[in-house]
């Protein structure tokens, strides 16, 4: 039997170990995990010698903006930026214009971008304070998860108040479906910013002093509380602070079914790069200190952490450089889908701070595992998608914004110096990124419709 595709020589990522081996492939599909005498015969051999094979990564936090404004971000603008990252899957966010909170609107989003989408990918459903009774409908026609945001976010996509929440929560329960929730206090953020609308002077670090740690802390207490009078699945989205991963680690203790996520850019930057990047480090919940950003990477190294995921927001150059001159101008997101793997390799692995099986579990299983997409994807092994980034893990490289494949061409990385590079991406036996090209045009990923009720963090 001739297959599709065999790699040789490469170190692969399993999920309890790194091991150097070579895999086959054929119609899409790992079947063949074994040294060079057990392979078959292939059509295309690739030699991997001195390379690092990880599980393609599953993103499930990524905003694209579909059907509008398009000037942000597109699907076909994403997710190539995605499959040059090493990104095989993501689950894209229903904070739109409109947004994804109605099952006609997800209907028409889906055939918006099924033809654009050059990885994989799902599709969250909205929950605002209008839409309860979309819920059920929404998780019929395929929504992986829904999310909700308790503090003001974009115009069309209001907060909800904590009564609404409540009854969102015990109907989402009902479908077994997740709850993500953007967590920060909104009466702590508004007494703090109107402190700095009274200010002589702004300066970009006041971002973060306006929206204060306790703000996130004490948001994510309140939401594990309502969500253990409902029995829903909670997932805590883009958590910043030690503080927040500490309140979640109590709540499971307990028995409660929460988890949480963070990012690189709250690994990696600290408030200084307010300062240094101004508008384009500005994010909701904002950068940290030193001290913080130092106990995440504890947290995430003793398994506190569930899922580290980009929160890819792109807004324009243009509405970003407005924060030039006073940081509230300057809209909140980072522009981090393409990056998220290399600065967790160059600043997580090579500096010791975790392994390549914790990286890959993080970023790849624990992600698929959590939105039912296990163990087709997220993992290396025989019968699961043939899903592969392929790292040169010595090649060091300078971020350029401007050679970046998302749409607007800035960074809070730009010029940063890293180690580890995504030479080649692999969705489904087929080669979707090489080295700067494309060779797997739009169109090639396909939908993955919603399984709630298929995760557990008891797995994770």
């Amino acid at each position: 039997m001739t297959v599709d595709l065999v790699l040789k020589g490469g170190l692969v990522v399993f999920e309890q170990d790194e091991v150097q081996v070579d895999l086959a492939i054929d119609r899409g599909k790992i079947i063949t995990i074994g040294d060079p005498s057990g392979m078959p015969p292939a059509r295309q051999l690739l030699d991997l010698s001195g390379l690092i094979i990880l599980p393609g990564l599953v993103d499930p936090h990524c905003h694209f903006r579909e059907p509008n404004p398009l000037a942000e971000e597109d699907f076909g603008t994403g997710t190539r930026a995605a499959a040059a990252g090493g990104v095989t899957t993501i689950l894209e966010q229903p904070v739109d214009t409109p947004p994804t909170t109605t099952p006609e609107r997800f209907a028409e989003k889906l055939t918006l971008v099924q033809p654009k989408s050059y990885v994989d990918f799902g599709l969250w459903g909205g929950v605002v304070p209008d839409n309860l009774d979309c819920i059920q409908p929404l998780a019929k026609v395929g929504a992986c998860a829904f999310k909700a945001f308790i503090c003001s976010s974009d115009p069309v996509y209001p907060m909800i108040d904590d009564g609404r929440l409540l009854e969102a929560m015990r109907r989402i329960a009902q479908v077994g479906g997740i709850l993500a929730i953007h967590c920060e206090n909104q009466a702590i953020i508004e007494f703090y910013q109107a402190r700095l609308a009274a200010a002589e002077v702004v300066t970009p670090l006041d971002h973060a002093r306006s929206r204060p740690l306790i703000a996130e802390v004490e948001a994510i207490q309140r939401m594990i509380l309502l969500a253990r009078e409902t029995g829903v699945r909670l997932h805590i989205l883009h958590v910043s602070s030690a503080a927040g991963v500490e309140v979640v680690t109590a709540a499971r203790r307990q028995g409660q079914a929460v988890t949480l996520e963070s990012c690189p850019h709250y690994l990696v930057l600290t408030e200084e790069a307010l300062n240094e990047a101004g508008p384009y480090a500005k994010c909701n919940p904002p950068l940290r200190n030193e001290a913080n950003v130092s106990a995440l990477w504890q947290l995430l190294r003793a398994g506190q952490i569930d899922c580290i995921v980009s929160d890819h927001s792109p807004y324009t150059s243009e509405d970003k450089a407005k924060g030039l001159a006073d940081i509230r101008l300057a809209p909140p997101g980072i522009n981090g889908l393409e990056v998220g793997l290399p600065l967790m390799l160059s600043e997580g692995v090579n500096k010791g701070r975790l392994t390549l099986v914790e990286l890959a579990r993080y970023m790849s299983t624990n992600p698929a595992k959590l939105f039912g997409l296990y163990p087709r994807k997220g993992r290396l092994g025989i019968g699961a998608d043939a899903d592969l980034v392929i790292v040169d893990p010595v090649q060091t490289w300078t971020v350029e914004a401007a050679g970046l494949q998302t749409k607007n061409k800035w960074s809070p990385f730009d010029g940063w110096q890293l180690q580890g590079k995504v030479i080649r991406t692999i969705l489904r036996g087929q080669t979707v990124y090489h080295e700067g090209e494309f060779s797997a045009g739009p169109g090639y990923g396909l939908y993955l419709p919603g399984q709630l009720g298929n995760s557990s963090r008891n797995d994770i």
